[in-house]
């Protein structure tokens, strides 16, 4: 028995502790992802040019709560660094789903003549 070591209270408590504390960091949100959130404001907002990020704010603000401003801004200017909205002067619109090569496609089939 002299031989065989004893485990330590203090790395078993560690761990239980963070477990409990990402589950409660995951309950506590009560919305749901900031992406889906911008691209359902956008929608809603159903502006020809775009929307502003303050309108997509405030949009978000009035329908979910516990929304983080600064999260909701980083969040636009990382989906139009990754190429999923589109800014035009100041304003984002979703960008469309096709692809350069099949728009060079369509250009490239031959037209019918009327």
């Amino acid at each position: 028995m002299a031989g065989t070591p004893k485990k330590s209270p203090a790395k078993s408590t560690t761990k239980k502790t963070t477990k409990t504390a990402t589950k409660k960091a995951a309950a506590s949100t009560s919305h749901p992802k900031y992406q889906v959130m911008i691209f359902d404001a956008i929608k809603a907002l159903k502006e020809r040019t775009g929307s502003s990020p303050q309108a997509i704010l405030k949009y978000i603000q009035a329908n979910y709560k516990d929304v983080s401003e600064v999260q909701v801004k980083q969040q636009i200017k990382r989906l139009a660094a990754g190429e999923k909205l589109k800014k035009i002067k100041g304003s984002y619109r979703i960008a469309s789903t096709t692809t350069k090569k099949e728009k060079e496609s369509d250009a490239e089939k031959p037209k019918k003549a009327a």
